[in-house]
């Protein structure tokens, strides 16, 4: 009897120290590298999208390496059977005034990775936020700040250490 209390206590302390690497993403979010991802079929503009985020704790995805923009694009076509047609906002905007953009967080876009579509963005253009366009594949696109679209919420994926078993004496 006491043998088995010890493989239950001990399987108990590898089932709490081993977490599924999903569990500290929100329901409904998605883990990737070091973030959370959110991808949200409400058509909004590109700063209504923005607060949406914030209250979730987040922003308006960043995008930093070809890897993480290859993943958002995979999982696009993976769900094209809800996505299928529609653009939808990532969090890179024109500074005002100027032809440079920036992401939310303040990095400038020629300091980042940049995965821009042929032509884009049109200089002097009117069109201000970054948005991933459905009729160029999903590609980077210039597009005007008002106009609805869906959005990508990113958010830092968070390892919680679990707390220690109980000690059992």
């Amino acid at each position: 009897m006491v043998t088995s209390a010890v493989v239950i206590v001990c399987l108990s302390c590898f089932l709490t120290l081993v977490p599924p690497a999903e569990a500290d993403c929100l329901a409904g979010w998605m883990h990737f590298n070091d973030s959370c991802y959110s991808f949200v079929a409400k058509q909004v503009a590109w700063n209504e999208a923005q607060h949406a985020c914030y209250i979730k704790g987040g922003s308006l995805v960043i995008i930093n390496s070809q890897e993480e923009d290859d993943f958002l694009h995979r999982h696009l076509q993976q769900e094209r059977r809800y996505f299928y047609g529609y653009d939808f906002w990532v969090g890179g905007k024109e500074i005002p005034g100027t032809d440079f953009w920036e992401w939310v967080d303040g990095t400038l876009f020629s300091q980042t990775f940049t995965a821009w579509a042929t032509g884009r963005p049109v200089t002097g253009g009117r069109a201000k936020c970054l948005e991933f366009e459905a009729d160029m594949n999903s590609e980077w696109n210039d597009d005007y700040c008002d106009d609805l679209d869906f959005y990508i919420c990113e958010r830092a994926f968070e390892f919680l250490t679990p707390s220690p078993p109980p000690i059992v004496g």
